[in-house]
């Protein structure tokens, strides 16, 4: 503990494997040493020994981090192209704990494997648990995604949320007027 608290993750992970070979059970221990490999970006590593803390009752530690890998993956995944990968991995995520970037990375990967529908509820997910300078492409994206469903009520309750922001403003200022022809 000592070790990790002095971020000495290479010496933590030496001593939390010794007291796993001690006591394979320990809960505690297998989540501080997927949580060092975790804080050292070995996330196979950290994966391994967190689902062994999860084994061990240490399922709400260790989730928040599984759930952070699953999504880092999940990202990598979209940049891939590979989008059925991607959705399946941003739902493992949701599966530990459910947060916004879960919610919009699986929106991301249905619009693109052409569930819009579903990618919209997802997004609206995502809406709720999301941190203010998100809203904006969020709402952008429930905008478009509506439209391109036929949507117009929908595009246009989106689009004005974004009237305020900046970075939308005038393509949603242009959006609601072609919708409300």
């Amino acid at each position: 503990n000592a070790a990790k608290r002095n971020k000495d993750y290479a010496g933590a992970i030496e001593n939390f494997a010794k007291v796993l070979e001690m006591d394979p059970a320990n809960g505690a221990a297998a989540f501080n040493l997927g949580d060092s490999y975790y804080r050292l970006k070995n996330f196979a590593e950290a994966e391994k020994y967190l689902l062994m803390a999860v084994e061990n009752g240490k399922a709400k530690e260790s989730n928040p981090r599984l759930a952070s890998i699953a999504l880092m993956n999940a990202k990598a995944s979209m940049k891939a192209k590979k989008f059925q990968e991607a959705l399946d991995l941003a739902n493992k995520s949701l599966a530990y704990d459910e947060t916004s970037g879960a919610f919009e990375t699986a929106g991301d990967a249905l619009k693109e494997l052409g569930n819009t529908a579903d990618a919209v509820a997802n997004y609206e997910k995502a809406l709720a648990e999301a941190k203010p300078k998100a809203l904006g492409q969020l709402n952008y994206k429930i905008a478009a995604a509506a439209q391109a469903m036929g949507d117009k009520t929908k595009a246009i309750e989106f689009y004005n949320k974004i009237l305020g922001d900046p970075n939308f403003a005038e393509f949603a200022k242009y959006q609601i007027a072609e919708l409300s022809k």
